[in-house]
């Protein structure tokens, strides 16, 4: 149920649909209709529809949209009007736990990890994914001679690095894996070198 808005007409019951399609990783296309059960004159069925396009290596994304609708309030949301209004929006996504989470330290490795060195008979191999600019899973614990495979399932380019410069797996393309060994234990942090808001770590037992 809807009330009056500025004073105007008492409200009534309204109606409304929205859907979002997604083409590939990039653009994403949205729609929505509303509508009062009883309109009065000169009221239309209001829609809106907008465009998302994500940019390429990084996590913001840009949208283009329109409405007939007359403003943003909710007890309009249903009243379409003749005049099409038009708008853009930009997004920056600000991860707070990377500022304001806990810290952890790192233990002073003997040895770097080496990059790319494949495990001796018997080390086990962990495989861990990067995918919609996030580490998949973000902390892993391992024993000691563990390789760590990193693959690249998202759409730009990533890479492993240490916090402490131990270790660097360098880009890793869409597609591409990284393995890095870790011989020594302790807690290793690392990041993305080009999205430095990705952050995990590994701790080797």
């Amino acid at each position: 149920l809807l009330s009056a808005p500025d004073g105007g007409r008492e409200g009534g019951v309204g109606f409304a649909l929205g859907t979002v399609v997604r083409i590939g990783r990039a653009i994403a296309i949205s729609g929505d209709v509303a509508t009062l059960a009883e309109r009065s004159a000169g009221e239309k069925v209001a829609w809106g529809a907008g465009i998302s396009l994500a940019i390429p290596r990084t996590p913001h994304t840009f949208s283009l949209h329109a409405t007939n609708g007359n403003n943003a309030t909710l007890q309009s949301a249903s009243r379409g009007g003749s005049e099409v209004r038009y708008g853009f929006e930009f997004t920056i996504p600000l991860t707070l736990s990377r500022y304001f989470g806990p810290r952890r330290t790192a233990a002073a490795p003997a040895e770097r990890p080496e990059r790319g060195v494949a495990p001796q008979p018997g080390a086990a191999t962990v495989r861990a994914e990067i995918q919609d600019f996030a580490f998949g899973p973000r902390h892993l614990v391992v024993q000691a001679g563990t390789t760590i495979a990193f693959t690249n399932s998202g759409a730009v380019e990533h890479s492993v690095t240490a916090d402490s410069g131990g270790f660097d797996s360098r880009s890793i393309q869409p597609g591409g894996t990284a393995a890095i060994t870790f011989t020594t234990p302790g807690v290793y942090p690392f990041h993305c070198t080009p999205h430095p808001f990705m952050s995990g770590s590994v701790e080797v037992r």
